[in-house]
């Protein structure tokens, strides 16, 4: 796939070489406490290992990149207690939010993973407006609301589902 290049911001597959940015960039929306499942990245080593079974098994990861800095990614994997059913994972760095940037990042990303998974879905908390609004206008559903309160992060979160 051919990288998209609009207003300086671009999009291209994951490669071994942008691991150490996709890296920084999870480690960054991570430490901010508001968006995702943790509150760092795991080490370098495991980001590693993620990305290469994205690339040997051909699952999608986008990644952003804006002067040579990765700013954000979207993957699409299947979960771990049922392959046909794809589980979403995307977050932005904060300085490259409401740009548009984030509905790029999906929608190139589940058009690459159309066809391979029954449904696709992710999580998202509640205290998260900009994004639920997002998957909304993207044909994402509200599925389930839940309370998860794993080591160091409780949060209420919505289950969207999109039906390919």
């Amino acid at each position: 796939m051919p990288a998209l290049n609009s207003d300086a911001v671009i999009i291209a597959p994951s490669r071994l070489e942008d691991v150490p940015g996709f890296h920084a960039a999870l480690d960054n929306v991570a430490r901010e406490r508001l968006w995702l499942a943790r509150n760092e990245a795991p080490p370098l080593e495991k980001t590693i290992a993620f990305v290469t079974r994205i690339l040997n098994e051909g699952f999608v990861q986008l990644l952003a990149h804006r002067d040579g800095k990765v700013i954000g990614w979207c993957d699409v994997f299947p979960r771990s207690d049922d392959p046909a059913v794809g589980v979403v994972g995307m977050g932005l760095i904060k300085d490259a939010r409401g740009q548009g940037i984030g509905q790029k990042l999906l929608s190139e990303a589940l058009g690459l993973a159309q066809g391979r998974f029954s449904r696709i879905e992710l999580d998202v908390r509640l205290t998260n407006p900009a994004a639920i609004a997002l998957y909304q206008k993207m044909g994402f559903v509200i599925e389930r609301q839940y309370y998860r309160d794993t080591p160091g992060v409780e949060a209420e979160l919505y289950t969207m589902v999109w039906q390919p």
